[in-house]
């Protein structure tokens, strides 16, 4: 919210700052099951979108030309996390912000411990 809302160089240099080591703190603590290419997509995209086109120089969120293009484009954000976590089926864990479990359909069709039949097929 501070990047999205800042219009003071110094707050928002030291908010992409904060957001470049944190993303980079991530990749070098390899972590497992983590796709860490989007890692390197939002280090890069901090630095592009907040620092290449700040605020202060009309970038603001409320500064689109048209008032119908701004509602769209909050209605799309809002639109894909809540579809992909009332139906993860339909939508992928990356656009729902949902995080990564492995396989999911495995897990909803899986048997609980106790219905399992104790001998191998």
């Amino acid at each position: 919210m501070v990047l999205l809302f800042s219009t003071d160089r110094a707050v928002t240099l030291a908010a992409v700052g904060l957001m470049v080591a944190f993303h980079l703190f991530i990749i070098t603590t390899f972590p497992l099951a983590v796709p860490l290419e989007w890692n390197l997509l939002f280090a890069y995209a901090t630095v592009f979108l907040f620092w290449a086109f700040p605020t202060w120089d009309g970038c603001r969120v409320g500064d689109m030309a048209s008032p119908l293009l701004t509602a769209a484009v909050i209605a799309g954000l809002a639109f894909l996390p809540v579809l992909g976590n009332l139906r993860p089926d339909l939508v992928s864990f990356l656009p729902s912000m949902r995080q990564y479990a492995g396989s999911g359909s495995w897990k909803a069709t899986s048997k609980p411990a106790s219905t399992r039949s104790r001998t191998p097929p």
